[in-house]
């Protein structure tokens, strides 16, 4: 997939949501597909803003915005595996820790801090069943993490209970490296998170 910043930008306007413009001031978001993917990656997490030079760009990375097929078939809460509803969640990342409850395990990642809206699917399929009728709002650690820190894996397999993933640890690490930079510059260390659906393109 190929998206210019102007086509993003637009996007976040035609749902009326705020985006942020200035050296540095990033516009993260996700991109879900629907469809049934048997545990792929076929979403993308992405960062639109102006870099240094004033290039308006967007960095756009394989990801998963669900949940696994495996969690979906075997939730770990018993009211079902958690999905986030699409939306604009306004300063709901911070840069913090993934797998605080497992220090051998723990790493820098975009934290959550902030409400999200979810569903919880509890029918232990092996399909996203998202009834907006039913949200739920709450800070759950869907945080914004990796995979492997060493390698690309194939399959989101136990790395997505809920939480927003992206795919090659390289292309993590440079969103991260990018977050900072936001930092930096005198933006503020919360970070927002817009959710897309493919349809929305």
């Amino acid at each position: 997939m190929d998206l210019s910043y102007a086509q993003i930008k637009r996007l976040y306007k035609k749902k009326k949501y705020k985006f942020c413009e200035g050296t540095y001031n990033l516009n993260i978001f996700g991109i879900r597909d629907t469809c049934f993917a048997n545990d792929a990656f076929n979403d993308y997490i992405g960062v639109a803003y102006e870099d240094d030079l004033c290039q308006k760009k967007v960095d756009l990375y394989p990801a998963t915005c669900d949940p696994a097929v495996g969690y979906l078939r075997s939730p770990l809460n018993k009211n079902g595996t958690i999905i986030m509803l699409e939306g604009q969640y306004r300063g709901c990342y911070k840069i913090g820790i993934h797998n605080r409850s497992k220090p051998v395990n723990s790493y820098s990642a975009l934290e959550q801090i902030g409400g999200m809206e979810y569903v919880r699917d509890n029918n232990k399929d092996d399909l996203l069943d998202i009834d907006p009728s039913k949200k739920i709002k709450g800070i759950f650690k869907t945080n914004l993490h990796r995979c492997s820190k060493w390698k690309i894996v194939r399959y989101i397999g136990l790395y997505s209970a809920g939480c927003q993933v992206i795919q090659d640890p390289k292309h993590f690490d440079a969103l991260m490296d990018t977050a900072k930079r936001q930092v930096s510059l005198g933006w503020g260390d919360k970070y927002s998170y817009t959710l897309f659906n493919i349809s929305d393109l």
